[in-house]
């Protein structure tokens, strides 16, 4: 597969337009590993996400719970629509390593508030946050991740474990 690589060293963009409804919210949480598994396979069962679910229980809760772990969730009135995961998390920088909502709020503008939302709070003056998105994800990624102030550094073929 095919893996762009992306780096946002400014302050994101906002999104261009308006949260489409006024019942979403942004909150960073601290996820029990049920629940993050839960909110993970919805957002990511259609673009092969699966590198938490190979986790074992206890790894991937040492991993929510790590300092350098910081989780935000897209809330709406029937629980969690969305995430924006990142990892390596240390003050110059992060890694966003899951971002999306649920299928059936793709193309809404709700995963642009989302990410934004989530890199206001993570980028700090002087860091950088990176991310690899590949030909798995969503066709409209790299757009998305574009918009929000993420420019390309490397585009290359990549082979992923079974």
């Amino acid at each position: 597969m095919t893996v762009t690589s992306m780096q946002l060293v400014r302050p994101p963009v906002p999104p261009r337009r308006p949260l489409p409804c006024a019942e979403w919210t942004v909150v960073e949480a601290r996820i029990a590993p049920a629940a993050f598994l839960a909110i993970y396979r919805t957002v990511g069962d259609t673009v092969q996400w699966d590198d938490r679910a190979r986790m074992t229980p206890a790894a991937l809760a040492a991993h929510l719970a790590a300092p350098t772990t910081r989780v935000f969730l897209l809330e709406g009135a029937d629980g969690p629509a969305g995430l924006c995961e990142f990892e390596a998390c240390d003050g110059a920088g992060a890694v966003l390593a899951n971002f999306g909502v649920v299928p059936a709020l793709r193309g809404r503008g709700v995963g642009r508030y989302l990410l934004h939302r989530a890199l206001e709070a993570v980028l700090r003056p002087g860091g950088t946050i990176r991310l690899d998105t590949d030909t798995n994800d969503d066709p409209r990624a790299i757009g998305v991740y574009r918009d929000a102030g993420f420019e390309v550094v490397a585009v290359g073929p990549k082979d992923f474990p079974d």
